[in-house]
């Protein structure tokens, strides 16, 4: 996928998750259950309109704090970006676009991840809500939180391994003889 086709699918994913959130909260009593116990049981609740603010406002703030650190950040203020052999890296315009463009690539791919995250959370929600007395899914809870942790521990794996790929490359250069 091209850079403009994923900023296109970042932008259109943060928002319409916002957006189902937003427009479906309507579906949820007010106050609703909010928290649970380990059982599934409720604990604790809020009102309609807090939960509806938070959740909107989770589902567009994290995924800006992701882009603004990861891709925007980095385009103007490089000289916060912390990588192995950063010096190499940056020694000549090529390599250094390549690593604004890998983290350009990461953030975004891995920016998509939070609000799909919560909009799904949402919907369990929804589901818990609807039931008499509400009661959460754990099961579906787990399955979703489970997963939400295996992406974001995959995606800080995928980021340090490709520096260290960069590193052992830029090793295995400086290593070899210079043709004089």
């Amino acid at each position: 996928m091209n850079q403009s086709t994923l900023r296109w699918t970042f932008v259109i994913t943060v928002l319409a998750a916002a957006g189902f959130i937003y427009a479906t909260a309507g579906r949820l009593p007010d106050p609703l259950a909010a928290h649970f116990a380990t059982d599934g049981s409720v604990n604790n609740s809020m009102s309609r309109g807090a939960y509806c603010a938070l959740m909107t406002g989770l589902t567009l703030l994290i995924p800006l704090l992701v882009f603004v650190f990861q891709v925007w950040l980095p385009r103007r203020l490089m000289r916060f970006i912390n990588i192995p052999n950063r010096n190499y890296w940056f020694e000549t315009e090529e390599r250094k676009a390549q690593v604004i463009d890998y983290l350009e690539r990461h953030g975004l791919t891995f920016g998509l991840v939070p609000p799909l995250f919560f909009a799904a959370m949402h919907w369990l929600l929804i589901d818990a809500n609807t039931q008499v007395p509400p009661r959460l899914d754990n099961g579906l809870f787990l399955l979703l939180t489970g997963g939400f942790v295996v992406l974001v521990l995959s995606s800080v794996v995928m980021l340090d391994r490709k520096s260290t790929r960069l590193n052992s490359s830029h090793s295995q250069q400086s290593r070899m003889p210079s043709s004089a």
